[in-house]
């Protein structure tokens, strides 16, 4: 993974998370905190997007779309890895029914 990407995806989420609005959202805080740490450790920035374009979403469809600006911000920043990502893990996963 290119350093670049790790860190402008690192910048994304300290950028959420030291965002006013999220102390109200300490569960949120602990999500992006989670997710800068799992970052760190694996290096691996298009699967911390891909997790987060899960978790968010749950998130914000849980707590009746009651959900802090930042935090929207950031999904959107990342949904490009994100479905990337996906896009080819799906595929690997389908290659073997395709042939």
């Amino acid at each position: 993974m290119s350093e670049e990407k790790i860190t402008a995806m690192m910048n994304n989420l300290s950028v959420a998370y030291g965002d006013e609005e999220m102390k109200k959202y300490p569960e949120i805080q602990k999500m992006l905190l989670d997710s800068a740490k799992e970052l760190e450790k694996s290096g691996d920035s298009k699967l911390i997007a891909a997790r987060l374009s899960y978790d968010i979403p749950k998130y914000f469809l849980g707590h009746k779309n009651d959900c802090p600006k930042a935090l929207m911000t950031l999904y959107y920043q990342i949904a490009s890895d994100a479905n990337k990502y996906k896009g080819v893990a799906l595929s690997a996963m389908m290659l073997p029914l395709w042939f």
